[in-house]
């Protein structure tokens, strides 16, 4: 507790330390005196002057200055330990004697008065026993034996508020609640039902610092891949593509290529399979099966699902009536299926046919 040491004295000059107990004559005798309850030192009181038996006498404050105590002391209730406020508001210790400190600020008393050094928090993590000074809604680390997760190298002696602490301590930067990768140090911010990129180290999610999205949607960003409302989109591109590939001779039927169609068609009433190869042209059930070289084939066209196909010495072109099929894709993003038209084979061979001329130039050059 604070006690003042004036009106005049409340500390013994001589020793030090003995608190004065001040007595009056009588309750008529205005005259008063001091006596220290340790070395039994006594004082009259005659105005601001302060006498001793063998007469020296002082005023309170040149008692004071003389034994070298403060007009402010502060002592424990307990082991009656003295201390005086020094004029920068230190605590200077006064009894018992000193053994390792002689001034100190409260609160580093109090770390000592506990078995801590001076410069130790007043908080300590009760798992890995990292030493913290806290203050209100405040705290400041101030040393850790154990720094799993990095967190003292980043933040030691910073002062930081306890909500920031609480997201910086699993690695995030932003004081907001969120989520932070283990591995790649990615982070996010809650942001409603979305996820807001707050930091990255990934090449491809680089671009997207700031943005807001669903966590579906980071997985997609992240492997380069269509958001979940461009899925529908993409499917069709993907599907547009596969139709184009075939147009041009890229895809067919069997991995080596060779086979450009095979589907249901009908021709004169007569329903049968229509195959086409890089042979030829085939169609018929298993007993009769009208043939053509596909060399001989001069132009293909469609209109809906009629296929015409003219061949060299006719007249008039061979017309079938062709159900679309389907030609299913393996691609690494999953398995694709398109549906083929007449006008898609129509197009295939138009782009794809033996032509025997540019062949035939073709096999002069190496001749």
């Amino acid at each position: 507790h604070r006690l003042a040491n004036d009106k005049p004295l409340r500390f013994c000059p001589i020793c030090r330390f003995g608190e004065l107990a001040l007595r009056k004559q009588g309750l008529l005798n205005p005259r008063r005196s001091l006596d220290c309850l340790a070395c039994k030192a006594h004082f009259d009181i005659d105005g601001e002057q302060i006498a001793r038996e063998d007469g020296e006498s002082h005023t309170g404050a040149e008692w004071r200055e003389m034994a070298s105590r403060a007009i402010e002391v502060w002592m424990c209730d307990g082991c009656k330990a003295q201390y005086d406020l020094l004029s920068d508001r230190r605590w200077g210790q006064i009894t018992p004697k000193p053994k390792r400190y002689q001034a100190l600020y409260p609160e580093e008393w109090a770390r000592v008065a506990a078995g801590l050094s001076p410069s130790a928090g007043n908080a300590e993590c009760d798992s890995c026993r990292a030493d913290y000074y806290v203050e209100d809604n405040r705290l400041t680390l101030l040393g850790s034996e154990i720094d799993s997760h990095g967190f003292s190298v980043e933040h030691l002696g910073r002062l930081l508020d306890a909500d920031d602490a609480r997201w910086l301590g699993v690695g995030k930067d932003s004081p907001n609640p969120g989520l932070v990768c283990a591995d790649c140090g990615t982070e996010f911010d809650n942001d409603g039902d979305y996820l807001r990129l707050v930091k990255t180290m990934l090449r491809k999610l680089l671009r997207h610092v700031g943005e807001p999205k669903k966590l579906i949607d980071w997985h997609r960003a992240a492997l380069d891949l269509p958001e979940v409302h461009e899925e529908t989109e993409f499917r069709t591109d993907v599907l547009t593509a596969i139709a184009y590939a075939y147009d041009s001779g890229e895809l067919g039927f069997d991995n080596k290529k060779e086979t450009i169609w095979r589907g249901p068609a009908s021709r004169e009433d007569i329903n049968g399979t229509l195959t086409i190869s890089r042979g030829e042209v085939q169609f018929g059930g298993l007993l009769k099966k009208w043939r053509q070289p596909l060399d001989a084939l001069v132009s293909a066209a469609s209109s809906d699902d009629t296929l015409e196909l003219l061949f060299g010495g006719d007249r008039e072109p061979i017309v079938f009536e062709v159900s679309p099929v389907e030609l299913t894709v393996h691609l690494s993003s999953g398995n694709h299926a398109v549906m083929l038209s007449a006008e898609n084979l129509a197009n295939r061979l138009n782009a794809t046919r033996p032509n025997p001329q540019i062949e035939r130039r073709e096999r002069a050059k190496h001749v």
